[in-house]
């Protein structure tokens, strides 16, 4: 099998086909079980690091898990932590316009399911458009990373004294996926380098 990075072998393993084709790849699954441990350690050393951190941060575990998973999603590398450390900065302000638009709206006189309505329309499709048109060749160029910062700050209900801890715990996981990458590929390197040990030859022995 071709030596795949950490998150091409991810993409790869979730291929059903390619699984059927190495249905007797003995050495292939054994990666594939390899693999599953090693990427979910570090995830795993984060959460157990929660547990013993003070309020209101040891309750906002699930913030991580946003960003791990986004990051996940739009392929983790440490190249691109300027772009996913910009994104999240930048999501904040689209945050606040989503929360101060509604806001707004409700002050003219408009109902709470209207306005929002209108906030969410007008501010997403402003959003896209500077992003895609504007800011392309930017660090902020990864619209997807644009909507954690978004989204929790309709779950804290614009609580401006646990968002920015919703923020930081976003950008744990992100670093958490990111690093992950790395680690999980110099693991399978040592594996690859480890010279294996033949069966016959130790029957011979």
């Amino acid at each position: 099998m071709t030596s795949l990075s950490y998150c091409d072998n991810f993409i790869y393993v979730n291929s059903a086909e390619q699984i059927i084709n190495h249905k007797g790849d003995t050495k292939m699954k054994k990666d594939i079980v390899l693999m599953s441990i090693i990427s979910s350690l570090p995830c795993a050393v984060v959460s157990m690091i929660y547990t013993i951190l003070p309020a209101p941060i040891n309750g906002l575990l699930w913030c991580m898990f946003v960003g791990y998973c986004t990051t996940n999603c739009v392929g983790p590398s440490v190249k691109k932590i300027p772009n996913i450390l910009s994104c999240y900065a930048v999501g904040v302000l689209w945050a606040l316009a989503f929360h101060y638009g509604c806001v707004l709206f409700m002050e003219l006189g408009l109902s709470f399911t209207i306005s929002m309505l209108l906030s969410v329309e007008i501010v997403t499709s402003l959003l896209v458009f500077v992003h895609v048109a504007l800011l392309q060749n930017t660090w902020a160029n990864i619209i997807p990373l644009l909507f954690p910062s978004i989204f929790t700050i309709f779950a804290c209900k614009a609580d401006f004294s646990v968002y920015p801890f919703m923020i930081l715990s976003i950008i744990i996981g992100s670093l958490t996926a990111t690093f992950a990458d790395p680690f999980c590929n110099l693991i399978l390197k040592l594996k690859e380098d480890t010279p294996e040990i033949n069966e016959d030859q130790l029957e011979n022995e």
